[in-house]
């Protein structure tokens, strides 16, 4: 009972005070918490070390010419050679080494790619024609 004088009240009840459920939500947060901030530093450490894969400079896609959704025409360049590779969802296949020249002309434009195309394809048939007299 609380006096209603002045006088300073005094629990008698020995019974230690017990967590509320607001207390259990709290760690269950923090605990939340520290797993996202544990998983990002996870993250952070693993894209440091597996950076250089995916920017090399030495080799690279120059340029890509889709034909279907999965399937494309790439110019690649590896180190300081280019190729004409023929890409799809599940397989690439060497089309032809280019020429420096024969790289920038494909670089250049792209309406004029499927006419440098052609002409490449056309020398390619034509040096085996001559090739198989």
């Amino acid at each position: 009972m609380i006096p209603t004088d002045s006088t300073t009240y005094i629990p008698t009840s020995t019974v230690a005070p017990t967590a509320s459920g607001g207390s259990f939500i709290l760690v269950w947060i923090l605990t939340l918490v520290l797993f996202v901030v544990l998983l990002w530093l996870l993250y952070m450490f693993l894209a440091k070390y597996t950076k250089g894969t995916k920017n090399n400079p030495q080799i690279r896609v120059m340029k890509r010419f889709y034909i279907d959704r999965n399937f494309y025409v790439g110019l690649l360049k590896l180190f300081d050679e280019y190729y004409l590779i023929l890409f799809s969802s599940n397989s690439s296949e060497l089309l032809k080494k280019l020429t420096y020249e024969e790289a920038l002309e494909i670089i250049g434009e792209k309406q004029t790619f499927f006419k440098t195309f052609a002409g490449i394809l056309k020398k390619g048939s034509e040096e085996n024609e001559t090739k198989t007299k």
